[in-house]
Protein backbone atom coordinates (compact mmCIF):
# COMPACT_ATOMS: atom_id res chain seq x y z
CA UNK A 1 0.00 0.00 0.00
CA UNK A 2 3.36 2.47 -0.28
CA UNK A 3 5.19 3.86 -3.29
CA UNK A 4 8.46 5.50 -2.47
CA UNK A 5 9.26 8.35 -4.33
CA UNK A 6 11.94 10.91 -4.75
CA UNK A 7 11.87 14.46 -4.59
CA UNK A 8 13.59 17.44 -3.44
CA UNK A 9 11.44 19.25 -1.54
CA UNK A 10 11.40 16.35 0.84
CA UNK A 11 13.74 15.63 3.59
CA UNK A 12 16.73 13.61 2.32
CA UNK A 13 15.07 13.99 -0.85
CA UNK A 14 12.48 11.25 -0.37
CA UNK A 15 9.16 9.81 1.32
CA UNK A 16 6.50 7.03 1.12
CA UNK A 17 3.21 7.38 0.11
CA UNK A 18 -0.58 6.04 0.31
CA UNK A 19 -4.41 6.36 -0.51
CA UNK A 20 -4.61 3.11 1.30
CA UNK A 21 -6.54 2.71 4.37
CA UNK A 22 -5.11 0.05 6.74
CA UNK A 23 -1.44 0.73 4.96
CA UNK A 24 1.33 0.46 7.62
CA UNK A 25 4.55 1.34 7.76
CA UNK A 26 6.67 -1.05 10.23
CA UNK A 27 10.15 -0.27 12.35
CA UNK A 28 11.09 -3.04 14.79
CA UNK A 29 13.52 -3.30 17.87
CA UNK A 30 13.63 0.85 17.88
CA UNK A 31 14.63 1.77 21.46
CA UNK A 32 12.96 4.67 21.83
CA UNK A 33 10.80 6.89 24.64
CA UNK A 34 9.93 9.62 22.03
CA UNK A 35 9.32 9.77 18.04
CA UNK A 36 8.45 12.36 15.78
CA UNK A 37 7.14 12.00 12.36
CA UNK A 38 8.31 14.10 9.47
CA UNK A 39 5.09 14.61 6.85
CA UNK A 40 3.80 16.64 4.36
CA UNK A 41 0.96 18.61 5.27
CA UNK A 42 -1.84 19.31 2.57
CA UNK A 43 -5.49 19.62 2.39
CA UNK A 44 -6.01 16.42 0.64
CA UNK A 45 -3.77 14.64 3.22
CA UNK A 46 -5.50 12.43 5.81
CA UNK A 47 -4.69 10.91 9.12
CA UNK A 48 -1.96 8.15 10.20
CA UNK A 49 -2.59 6.00 13.84
CA UNK A 50 0.88 5.72 15.69
CA UNK A 51 1.59 2.47 17.52
CA UNK A 52 4.37 0.93 20.03
CA UNK A 53 3.79 -2.67 20.60
CA UNK A 54 0.33 -3.12 19.10
CA UNK A 55 -0.88 -0.44 21.76
CA UNK A 56 -1.98 2.98 19.60
CA UNK A 57 -0.16 6.11 20.85
CA UNK A 58 -2.04 8.54 19.22
CA UNK A 59 -3.37 9.63 16.00
CA UNK A 60 -2.37 12.59 14.16
CA UNK A 61 -4.10 14.93 11.35
CA UNK A 62 -1.52 15.48 8.32
CA UNK A 63 -4.82 18.06 6.87
CA UNK A 64 -3.55 21.93 6.38
CA UNK A 65 -4.84 23.99 3.99
CA UNK A 66 -1.76 24.47 2.25
CA UNK A 67 1.06 22.20 1.40
CA UNK A 68 3.49 22.30 4.00
CA UNK A 69 6.55 19.55 3.07
CA UNK A 70 8.88 18.51 6.16
CA UNK A 71 6.41 19.39 8.78
CA UNK A 72 7.91 17.76 12.07
CA UNK A 73 5.41 16.36 14.62
CA UNK A 74 6.43 15.71 17.53
CA UNK A 75 4.27 12.55 19.66
CA UNK A 76 3.50 11.92 23.23
CA UNK A 77 6.15 10.24 25.17
CA UNK A 78 6.22 7.10 26.67
CA UNK A 79 7.85 4.89 28.57
CA UNK A 80 11.59 4.25 27.15
CA UNK A 81 11.37 0.57 25.78
CA UNK A 82 12.71 -1.59 22.77
CA UNK A 83 9.53 -1.51 20.59
CA UNK A 84 7.43 -2.52 17.42
CA UNK A 85 6.58 1.02 15.79
CA UNK A 86 3.34 0.58 13.18
CA UNK A 87 2.64 3.73 10.84
CA UNK A 88 -1.27 2.98 9.68
CA UNK A 89 -3.12 5.12 7.44
CA UNK A 90 -6.44 5.35 9.12
CA UNK A 91 -8.30 7.94 6.54
CA UNK A 92 -9.73 6.58 3.51
CA UNK A 93 -8.90 8.16 -0.58
CA UNK A 94 -6.56 10.94 1.64
CA UNK A 95 -3.07 11.07 1.09
CA UNK A 96 -0.52 10.32 3.42
CA UNK A 97 3.11 11.13 3.02
CA UNK A 98 5.60 10.41 5.01
CA UNK A 99 9.51 11.78 4.77
CA UNK A 100 10.83 10.27 8.14
CA UNK A 101 10.52 9.28 11.47
CA UNK A 102 12.41 10.44 14.49
CA UNK A 103 13.33 7.78 17.01
CA UNK A 104 14.48 8.77 20.59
Amino acid sequence: GWTRHHGANYYLGSYVETTTKGAELLLQNAEANRLALVVTKCRNCGSVAVYVNGTLLTTVSTYNRTIKHGAIIFLPPFSWRKATIVLKAVTKSKWLIVAGLGVA
